[in-house]
């Protein structure tokens, strides 16, 4: 048979804990929470994420199924993709589901999604702190304390002490 493709996989050397709601009406509980410890290593599509620890929290929706609501990473966190690799001690995301247009649009969604509870997850903003420091695929370099961004306006803010913002045609220290 020919191998499964996989669209997102987790290496982790350490354990891993998986905390569940307690159950409610239907006599399920939801996932709330999975953490995984030690060199943990996200791959997907879309990206990577390395970190010492990394946490999805889920929240559930009407129908009890549960969503990403925020994933946190920390010790050593490399995230990356095409355009860039962020840097940081600690990086906090917010996820979202997106909203289907109509009522097909919703029901298309969730057969698409399966029982995957991070399919169609979305990036809605992030907050990364500690030796912060974003690397462009152009090799421009941002230095921080302290970034926070908004994926959706595609903007980030950085802050600190001392921010340094360098280019092959520029270099902003002292900021």
């Amino acid at each position: 048979p020919e191998p499964l493709e996989e669209d997102l996989t987790i290496d982790w050397s350490g354990g891993v804990d998986v905390h569940f709601e307690p159950e409610g009406q239907a006599g399920a509980g939801g996932m709330k929470l999975v953490r995984f410890q030690g060199d943990v290593e996200v791959r997907s599509p879309d990206g990577a994420i390395d970190a010492q620890t990394l946490e999805m929290h889920f929240l559930a929706d009407e129908a009890g199924h549960a969503h990403p609501d925020r994933l946190y990473a920390a010790g050593d966190v490399r995230a990356r993709n095409d355009e860039q690799t962020l840097f940081s001690d600690v990086l906090t995301a917010t996820l979202e589901q997106p909203v289907p247009d109509s009522d097909d649009a919703a029901i298309d969604t969730a057969e698409a999604a399966g029982d995957d509870p991070m399919a169609n997850a979305r990036v809605k903003d992030f907050f990364a702190q500690g030796d912060v420091q974003v690397l462009l695929a152009d090799g421009a370099r941002a230095f921080a304390d302290e970034l926070e961004g908004d994926a959706r306006q595609e903007q980030v803010t950085l802050k600190g002490g001392n921010i340094v913002i360098a280019r092959s045609d520029l270099l902003i220290e002292h900021g």
